[in-house]
């Protein structure tokens, strides 16, 4: 017989664990359970119901000790079987509490829990998000009561690792603050003086901040700087001892700043304005001698003399008030009243003014004789005599607030009388009539004259005397005599009188003549000793012989006067001037060329004979005459105009210039070609500056000497152009030629294509030709000739574009040309990667398009004659659900159009997927109402199509089987899921859930009686958990807490009843309130193994 090796069995490290009811795999086994064979855990001793199969360890099972597990393999391929053992030590797990429950605030600052051992390596947790959310240090166990809501709320501290965490819990009682309930935040106007704050909820607080006066009653003192001013209020609830602050804003609103812009002064007849210029003020209150006038500007007629109150009352938009006052004087109107002394008398008159008006709070102002005075009363003014009587006027103007007021009076000043005689001339000639110039002032009433001749007059205008004399010359001695009511003046003068001996005689050259005249005049009077010509044109001369020129026809008195200083005479003649003829030259130009006839002529009104000399020999009379000159150089043209009537003549001249004219030296590069006909034209030409060329072919003429032109025949016939050159000296004399060039004509070169372009390389295209007048035709293409016929068909090869050239000429041997492009595309070129070219339903096929020069591909996938996909090529992976073989055809487009389509060798074969189903049966009871002690279940596979499956019961535990069969340990729901692969490898799963049961029903109750004073009615006097079977229960723990977290009362014994004791030692009775409890249960048969219970009890005594 054969002996087979036994397997090498390796059972894993000893372990130590606590006496914890916590589940642990255990590891480093060799091999692993399905390795190659099946393996399994068994313990000896006490530690047989404590390790499973799969080798999942319960500390609690066993309790305490040192303990044996055995590992035991058998190999698939031999059946040998061996074991190895590995050693377990259970410990007791370490005591450890939490420490006290706490009661605080919920505005405390930060909690540090107390009571526990801080040298071991604690973790703190809360039970909560929030509790979570509030430790804001797990290992010093340090909380933020801040960011706890009002309640209890219990955190768990934790020490040690896997089986040997223990833990423990605590809980913060979080006291809610009290509710304060104030009004909204107030504002007061400034110096209010103390205000009481609006009461807040509840009372007995206090108030705290800049400004209270009095904490407890509230009052705050508004006599502050405006602005806002925090205060608060702070309340401590009286039963749980926790304080809170509310803040409150008060603001002091600054007061308005009354003020009146007016004039203190009112008239009873005006209405008096006022204006608020009051600040920060938005409504206005006008009080006028008691009576409100409800406008913003005042204006109000005060009609009582005497003193109006005047308030202004404003506030401003928080409803703070201002206010000032003013007094107004009323008044009347002035009325001006002056009282002089005296109203007339004679010079030098004293007045005295006296001030009768009637005003108030008035000015004074005087104008007297020009004199300004502001007193009440003028001083004494004395007035003076003039001429005549002068009335002095005196104006008094009276001035307030209510207007002005004038009064005005005339003074009248009488004069004495100033006698005064005036003369034209103090010596005269006889006889002379004497009119004496009365210079009297003082307004003499009565005059008296004495001539000195005997003659007497009386009054202003008296009968003048008339002096005559002889021989010898006289003196008369005249008097005035004047008087009036204020006195009596005398005047005198003296008046000498002359013989008279002159006589005024003078001689003239001519008394007519033509314009200009010249007149000579000479002297010839009798005993004069002074003497004056005045020719009547502006001229005058003191000479004995004087001339004067008469440059302007007409007559003109000639005048003599002569005086020998007493006596003078005048003796004066007419003389006749007429003007010479005039007349306006009328000529074109005064420049001419060489041979050029010039046109000459004149204008006048009177015109008379006219004779022409050109200085060349060469006359001729009448208005008009012509005349050239070969001879260049400057020539002068005289012309002579007589008058009809009288022999007065007019001769001017004019000066001519003459220029030669050019000689042009003109010759053509070409005188006969083919269109286009390209002609230098040189010029030699010297004495031209300016030059004209017109082509005769309808272009833009040209101004160079010698310039180069295009000359084109657009039609099939000869063309002729007679080219006018025009040469212009510096001195605008002009030269012209005429010069005939023939342009032969151009074959009409025509062709087109049957197309543009084509796809494809090479490409073929048809030539169109339709030249006209052409012979000899020569195709090229891009460059080189080729065909000689008349429309050949051409072939083009090269992607790109291709010049296409016909050239062609006529019987005249003129050549021309025209060129086409022909441009060849390539073709695009199909091309697409696939992948995979197989697999399971659905197949996600992944594609790419590497065409190269398409803009467009399209891509068709059929299966079985039917299109399953037509479109774009997929830039993501495509799902191909239908079984079968898959074609696929590619069709591209380029840019310019060329379409290409390409059947991918490839095809694409999607394999069936198996569809998956199994149902589910518990081992007791049925699928609808699986027995509630249930534990195992029976999976049958209903794939219709499949090779293999795998079962996964969701608590680690799996199955090859086709239809399987499952005992669960622990109470929970499973995902039970099923993979089934068929022959191609392709696989699907299904998953169902299964529920298992937990078999531990605990019920607790809200309220109980426990004795009260020694007497028991037997019902409900004990509290406790009620459970459905204590057997299950593994580890029990029940605590009670009061309202501010203390442990009340504590046990491990579900059978244990609370009846109402307290700590310590169950020695005191705890009293009738709501109790918080926290119950905690271990046992295999609860979802995790463990379950914690939380509530309420109330206790009734």
């Amino acid at each position: 017989f054969e002996v087979l090796e036994l397997p090498v069995v390796y059972a894993g490290p000893d372990r130590v664990f606590c006496d914890q009811p916590v589940l642990t795999q255990l590891t480093g086994n060799s091999p692993e359970i399905l390795e190659g064979g099946q393996g399994s855990f068994y313990g000896l001793g006490a530690a047989l119901l404590a390790v499973s199969a799969d080798g999942v360890f319960d500390p609690s099972v066993a309790s305490a000790g040192t303990f044996e597990v055995v590992y035991a393999f058998e190999n698939a391929a031999t059946t040998c079987t061996q074991t190895d053992t590995l050693i377990v030590i259970v410990n007791t797990p370490d005591a450890f509490t939490a420490g006290p429950d706490t009661v605080v605030c919920a505005n405390a600052t930060l909690v540090q829990f107390e009571g526990f051992d801080s040298s071991l390596d604690v973790v703190w947790s809360g039970q909560t998000d929030a509790a979570n959310a509030a430790l804001v240090d797990a290992v010093n166990g340090v909380v933020n009561p801040q960011l706890l809501s009002v309640g209890i709320h219990v955190f768990q501290a934790s020490t040690g690792v896997e089986t040997c965490l223990v833990t423990d819990e605590r809980s913060i009682e979080v006291q809610p603050l009290p509710v304060i309930e104030i009004a909204s935040d107030e504002s007061f106007c400034a110096s209010m003086g103390l205000v009481e704050l609006s009461g807040p909820a509840p009372n007995g607080g206090l108030w705290i901040g800049e400004g209270v006066e009095d904490p407890l009653l509230g009052m705050f003192d508004t006599d502050q700087t405006p602005g806002p001013f925090e205060l608060a209020y702070t309340f401590t609830d009286a039963l749980t001892g926790c304080s809170d602050t509310v803040p409150h804003q008060v603001v002091i609103q600054p007061l308005p700043i009354a003020q009146i812009e007016a004039a203190d002064v009112a008239c009873n007849t005006v209405p008096w304005a006022a204006a608020s210029s009051s600040i920060d003020a938005s409504e206005t209150t006008w009080i006028v001698n008691g009576s409100p006038v409800e406008d913003d500007a005042l204006e109000i007629l005060l009609t009582d003399a005497g003193w109006s109150i005047v308030q202004l009352f404003v506030a401003n938009e928080w409803g703070c008030v201002d206010s000032t006052l003013m007094e107004v004087e009323v008044v009347s109107a002035p009325v001006a009243l002056m009282e002089p002394s005296v109203l007339s008398g004679c010079a030098p008159l004293d007045v005295a003014f006296e001030n009768q008006s009637t005003a108030s709070r008035a000015s004074y102002a005087w104008s007297i004789n020009g004199q300004l005075y502001a007193d009440t009363v003028p001083p004494l003014q004395t007035f003076q005599q003039g001429d005549d009587v002068v009335n002095y006027g005196a104006l008094l103007t009276v001035t307030n607030a209510c207007g002005s007021s004038q009064d005005s009076s005339e003074i009248a000043v009488l004069p004495h009388p100033q006698m005064a005689i005036a003369m034209s001339e103090d010596s005269v000639c006889s006889p002379y009539t004497a009119e004496f110039i009365n210079a009297s002032v003082g307004n003499p009433e009565v005059l008296n004259w004495d001539f000195g001749n005997g003659q007497l007059g009386s009054g202003w205008n008296p009968e003048w005397p008339t002096y005559s004399v002889n021989d010898l010359p006289v003196a008369y001695d005249v008097s005035l005599f004047g008087s009036n009511a204020c006195g009596i003046d005398t005047a005198t003068t003296v008046i000498w009188v002359e013989p008279n001996s002159t006589v005024a005689m003078f001689d003239l050259s001519a008394v007519s003549g033509c314009a200009p005249m010249e007149l000579t005049v000479t002297d010839l009077s009798v005993d004069a000793t002074q003497m004056t010509f005045d020719f009547g044109n502006g001229q005058v001369s003191s000479d004995s012989t004087a001339t004067a020129l008469f440059e302007d026809e007409g007559s003109y008195l000639v005048t003599q006067y002569i005086s020998n200083g007493c006596s003078y005479d005048t003796a004066s003649v007419v003389i006749e001037v007429v003007d010479a003829p005039d007349f306006q030259w009328v000529v074109d130009a005064t420049t001419l060329c060489a041979g050029e006839i010039g046109v000459f002529g004149i204008e006048s009104n009177d015109m008379g004979s006219v004779q022409w000399s050109f200085g060349d020999d060469n006359t001729a009379t009448g208005p008009e005459a012509t005349h050239a000159w070969e001879a260049t150089g400057t020539h002068w043209v005289y012309v002579e105009l007589g008058t009809a009537l009288m022999a007065c003549s007019h001769v001017d001249s004019l000066e001519m210039t003459v220029h030669p004219t050019p000689e042009l030296e003109v010759t053509a590069s070409d005188l006969e070609g083919c269109s286009p006909l390209t002609v230098a034209f040189t010029n030699t030409t010297v004495d031209a500056a300016v030059w004209l060329w017109d082509f005769a072919d309808s272009s833009a003429s040209s101004d160079v000497a010698s310039p180069d032109h295009m000359f084109t025949n657009e039609g099939l016939d000869v063309v002729h152009f007679d080219v006018l050159v025009e040469g212009e000296s510096s001195e605008s004399c002009v030269a012209s030629e005429v010069i005939q060039i023939t342009v032969l004509p151009l074959p009409l070169v025509e062709f087109a294509l049957d197309a543009n372009s084509a796809c494809g390389n090479p490409a073929q295209v048809q030539t169109l030709n339709s030249s006209q007048e052409a012979i000899n035709f020569a195709w090229s293409l891009d460059g080189n000739i080729g065909s000689s016929m008349f429309a050949p068909n051409l072939e083009v090869a090269g992607v790109g574009v291709h010049t296409i050239q016909l050239a062609a000429s006529n019987a005249y041997g003129c050549e021309s040309m025209m060129e086409q492009t022909f441009e060849v595309y390539a073709n695009p070129l199909p091309a697409l990667a696939v992948d995979p070219d197989a697999g399971c339903q659905p197949l996600m096929l992944w594609l790419n398009d590497q065409s190269t020069g398409a803009v467009t591909s399209t891509l068709h996938i059929d299966l079985d004659g039917l299109t399953v996909y037509s479109g774009q090529v997929p830039t993501e992976e495509i799902a191909l659900t239908e079984v079968g073989v898959h074609t696929l055809t590619l069709e591209v487009v380029s840019s310019e159009g060329c379409v290409q389509t390409m059947a991918i060798p490839q095809t694409v074969e999607v394999w069936p997927t198996p569809d998956v189903d199994f149902s589910t049966d518990p081992y007791a009871g049925t699928a609808s109402e699986p027995h509630p002690l249930n534990s195992t279940w029976n999976f049958e596979n209903e794939t219709e199509t499949g090779t293999a499956s795998f079962w996964e019961f969701g608590d680690g535990a799996s199955s090859s089987q086709w239809n399987a069969s499952h005992s669960y340990d622990v109470a929970g729901t499973y995902p039970v899921t099923l993979t089934v692969y068929n022959e191609f490898g392709c696989f699907q799963e299904l998953t169902q859930s299964v529920e298992i049961l937990e078999n531990l029903q605990v019920f607790i109750p809200n309220a109980f009686t426990p004795p009260s004073g020694g007497y028991s009615d037997g019902v409900n006097d004990g509290w406790r958990p009620e459970v459905s079977d204590v057997s299950l229960i593994d580890q029990y723990d029940l605590k009670v807490f009061n309202r501010w977290g203390q442990l009340v009362w504590q046990t491990q014994d579900p059978e244990a009843y609370w009846l109402g004791s307290a700590q310590p030692n169950g020695s005191y009775f705890a009293g009738d309130d709501v109790y918080t409890w926290v119950l905690q249960i271990k046992s295999n048969t609860l979802v995790g193994f463990s379950r914690e219970w939380k509530g309420h009890v109330t206790l009734f005594r």
